[in-house]
């Protein structure tokens, strides 16, 4: 256990959709129904290792397509930006760790100019080591980490 006088924070950890951006710019009743997913599919990445090879990848074609369409949609979440280069000036690493794909990433870093500020993202390819990696990677042990709904917290 941390105690207060020894816990400093190290590095912010955060998801890309409905974080960083605003909610909305993905349509993810189009994204299910054009990959085919079932009628109450609640996880379409879950549903994906149920199918064939050949079936996979024409719903992750359509996937991708719709999130496509969603990357000239997106906004940063009101004083995102503020926020991350506050962060950054008190030298504190910041990470991604997000189910899209290595290019949504690259995109979003891109479109707000934010590619200076992170040095670590795990994309969809990689989320299956989830948090771990990033720890790993950090050199901070896992035991140091704090999660919260919206973004992860390193301290120790």
């Amino acid at each position: 256990m941390l105690s207060t006088a020894s816990a400093r924070l190290r590095a912010v950890v955060f998801d890309m959709d409905g974080t960083l951006t605003q909610e909305g710019a993905l349509d993810y009743a189009k994204m299910y129904t054009r990959a085919g997913a079932p009628a109450g599919c609640k996880n379409v990445l879950e549903w994906l290792k149920t199918l064939d090879d050949a079936a996979q990848d024409r719903a992750k074609a359509a996937i991708q397509e719709v999130e496509r369409e969603a990357y000239n949609r997106q906004l940063l979440n009101p004083n995102c930006e503020e926020m991350l280069r506050t962060l950054k000036a008190w030298d504190l690493k910041l990470g991604i760790l997000t189910r899209n794909t290595d290019e949504g990433v690259q995109i979003f870093l891109d479109k707000f100019g934010l590619r200076s500020l992170f040095c670590l993202f795990v994309v969809r390819a990689h989320f299956a080591r989830h948090f771990a990696a990033l720890c790993d990677t950090w050199w901070y042990d896992i035991h140091h980490a704090w999660h919260t709904s919206v973004f992860f917290i390193i301290s120790g």
